[in-house]
């Protein structure tokens, strides 16, 4: 998609998802840049969720991730303001529409 890096999602037992952002060596100096590696007090960032995380998924661009947990909502990941990843949206569990149809109930 054109990025100089690749972020990488994983989910936690611990209530937690992170979030590791992988970039060549020496592209910060704007060399070209040689093995895919990380900084861990620049590259990684741990999301408090508050309940267990199962599942992450991107989305096609990699602006929004996507997570769901024990309690069976979906919650929708942003970057914020100075770059930390902020809740955006949470939906609770799915319940049945009118026919075949799944609704989902936006949380408060």
């Amino acid at each position: 998609m054109g990025r100089s890096y690749h972020s990488i999602a994983c989910a936690g037992r611990d209530n937690r998802l992170r979030v590791f952002t992988l970039r060549r060596a020496g592209e910060e100096a704007g060399g070209r840049g040689g093995d895919w590696g990380f900084d861990p007090s620049r590259d990684a960032e741990e999301v408090e969720v508050g309940v267990e995380v199962w599942r992450v998924a991107w989305n096609a661009l990699g602006t929004v991730l996507a997570s769901t947990g024990e309690d069976g909502a979906v919650r929708l990941w942003q970057k914020g303001q100075g770059g930390r990843w902020t809740l955006g949206r949470a939906m609770a569990r799915p319940v049945r529409g009118q026919g075949d149809e799944t609704v989902w109930m936006e949380r408060p």
